[in-house]
């Protein structure tokens, strides 16, 4: 081969060489992008391997400056809130789940027709002005409570029957707020439960609430009102739960109710609207 020939085939290569990193870099950059937008935790900075682990995608997310947030709410979830209500519920999702996932959504991209998340067994899609916005300001960071709850219930044999009804929410929710140490968060809370408890209670004695959810109401009261008299009644609930016969979801939590509290509800249960149990 010629000199010039050499030359030319040298030119070559290197100018094939050079398209070659060039694109290769690229690519790395394109997918180190994209990994960003996914956080993934299965250890804890205080207890090591958890027994679950968290995907968090953002990747839906325009705004850079809530795409940022992303890894601290992945951690809470994974290290803080999902280990509170493991403590709140007794219940192991971790028997249903190898990994809990979150996709996080604009307003704009949000591919459901109504409602601000949905939870499904073991997934949950959430708008991010819920997960990333409402507790922006806290202590520690953005959190959520609502969907991670959804998640608890549905791996426990009566309430899974009953979760898109919400029971034990409020006093649930509230008790993570405290076992968090979101102080303002809780009294702010359990002034709402009050008023709405009140609120509750005066449309029962008006009637004005529909038969299909007259016993619901009523359970609701019972449950918020115990809850008020004694923030460890709300451990109790789930325990008794899991302890009772096995019977038909809402009138195992009516007999629930009524044994935590003495004996003193069936009545009131019963009158509005509850079976007898």
């Amino acid at each position: 081969m010629s000199g010039r020939a050499n030359g030319d085939a040298l030119r070559s290569w290197n100018q094939t060489a050079r398209l070659f990193m060039f694109l290769s870099a690229a690519a790395l950059a394109n997918t180190s992008a994209v990994a960003s937008d996914i956080t993934v935790v299965s250890n804890c900075p205080k207890t090591g391997l958890i027994p679950i682990k968290f995907r968090i995608d953002c990747s839906h997310l325009e705004d850079p400056a809530a795409r940022k947030h992303c890894g601290i709410f992945a951690e809470n979830q994974a290290c803080k809130v999902f280990p509170t209500y493991r403590k709140i519920t007794g219940i192991f999702v971790e028997r249903f789940c190898l990994t809990l996932s979150y996709t996080l959504y604009d307003r704009a991209s949000w591919p459901h027709n109504t409602g601000g998340g949905t939870s499904s067994r073991c997934r949950i899609d959430q708008l991010e002005e819920y997960a990333l916005r409402v507790n922006a300001k806290s202590a520690i960071g953005p959190y959520e409570l609502h969907e991670m709850l959804h998640q608890y219930q549905m791996a426990d044999r009566t309430l899974g029957q009953l979760t898109a009804f919400h029971p034990l929410f409020s006093s649930s929710m509230l008790e993570a707020e405290y076992q968090l140490d979101e102080g303002v968060a809780y009294e702010l809370g359990t002034e709402r439960l009050k008023r709405e408890m009140r609120r509750l209670q005066t449309s029962l004695e008006k009637k004005t609430i529909g038969a299909a959810d007259r016993c619901r109401i009523a359970q609701a009261v019972i449950e918020d009102g115990l809850y008020l008299q004694d923030r460890n009644n709300v451990y109790q609930f789930y325990r008794a739960l899991a302890r009772g016969p096995e019977r038909e979801a809402v009138n195992q939590m009516s007999a629930m109710l009524n044994s935590l509290s003495g004996g003193k509800v069936r009545q009131f249960l019963i009158a509005h609207g509850c079976e007898s149990f």
